[in-house]
């Protein structure tokens, strides 16, 4: 079974990197006021974010009628610096890196927003772990859609049996599966030790 797989691709959020401080804690203490008020402001500007997944809404247009609405002390840019605060696990580099050379394609599949997107880009190290990026926002497509697995496998030229795909979203992969992906929950912010279990289960470890 093992002997059959080409590509691994793999999440971002939960998975690769996670918050440093998370943006919820960050701009509710912006916000100042606490309550239900913050909680609501905070929700609205969770909803504002899932549309412009695809890049297809502006998100500081979004984020900028999310916070007038609420009448809100934040920025727009404070919002998205918030979303800024990644910090990459190097032992989970140092898993994905040691599947190079071993004939193993390796990808990137995340959703991210435009300007998460370019800020990942420009500044952390997956350009040079990744044979291939798929950001939502440049395909036009978000997981779950089965489309956007499909583009991925297209662009790769690979059977769907013949990808491992790991992800910290239950949604993301049980879409993934369905098209016959060989798909793996991944724990959040499970780090290496996840790593390697799922790598072990498919004989790459």
């Amino acid at each position: 079974m093992a002997s059959s797989l080409r590509a691994v691709l793999i999440d971002a959020d939960g998975v690769l990197q996670h918050m440093t401080v998370e943006w919820r804690d960050e701009i509710g203490e912006r916000a100042g006021s606490g309550g239900p008020h913050t909680e609501r402001l905070l929700d609205a500007i969770a909803r504002a974010e899932k549309p412009t997944m695809t890049g297809q809404v502006d998100l500081a247009h979004s984020l900028t009628q999310v916070l007038d609405a609420h009448d809100a002390d934040v920025e727009v840019e404070e919002v998205l610096g918030a979303w800024q605060n990644i910090e990459v696990d190097p032992a989970m580099l140092d898993g994905v890196r040691a599947l190079a050379g071993r004939g193993i394609i390796l990808a990137l599949t995340t959703n991210q927003s435009v300007p998460r997107a370019r800020w990942m880009q420009a500044n952390l190290p997956y350009g040079e772990l990744f044979e291939a990026q798929f950001y939502s926002c440049e395909m036009g497509l978000a997981k779950p859609d089965p489309a956007y697995f499909h583009h991925v496998l297209d662009a790769l030229g690979l059977q769907p049996e013949e990808a491992l795909f790991m992800d910290d979203t239950e949604a993301n992969v049980q879409s993934a599966a369905q098209l016959g992906i060989r798909a793996e929950l991944f724990a959040r912010d499970g780090g290496r030790p996840e790593l390697d279990r799922i790598l072990a289960r498919h004989g790459l470890l």
